[in-house]
């Protein structure tokens, strides 16, 4: 499940990193985007419904027989940021649910969507809206200030 945000706001910054002729690799640009990402991974995970533990789920968690998928607001711990490079070495980060074989990313959905019998809740998609104009902020200052210090380190004479 994706949910896309619109950069609108952020066209001075795209400038800029066009402007640039070398200075930004990929992993520079990666950080750019991972930290400007924080936000909405934090909102997401506020979002995120805290599933609640049955007796048996605590009596299991007392004994120490709990297994980890067992635990209650697993999605919440799940909630992580990716950074994903294309074969010409555009970055792009993901916020979202780890799907990987130990963790819960495979019902997102359903929570998010809801099913036929069930409303759903969702948080990927409020979360993404509410953290947007931040994460435009977060990624002009942080290529605002990769440019300042590239312009920095070259000196008077570029």
């Amino acid at each position: 499940m994706k949910t896309k945000l619109s950069l609108d706001g952020a066209d001075a910054a795209f400038q800029s990193l066009d402007n640039l002729d070398k200075g930004l690799d990929r992993r520079a640009i990666g950080g750019i985007l991972n930290e400007a990402a924080k936000p909405m991974e934090a909102a997401m995970k506020s979002n995120a419904p805290d599933g609640r533990m049955n007796f048996n789920m605590r009596l299991s968690s007392f004994l120490g027989q709990l297994h980890s998928g067992d635990r209650g607001g697993a999605t919440r711990r799940d909630i992580r940021r990716k950074i994903v490079y294309d074969s010409d070495s555009t970055a792009t980060v993901l916020v979202g649910v780890n799907k990987s074989k130990t963790h819960v990313g495979w019902r997102a959905h359903f929570i998010e969507l809801g099913t036929e019998k069930w409303a759903g809740k969702p948080f990927i998609e409020r979360s993404g809206l509410q953290t947007q104009s931040q994460v435009i902020e977060r990624f002009k200052d942080g290529v605002e200030a990769k440019v300042n210090e590239i312009d920095r380190k070259a000196g008077p004479f570029r």
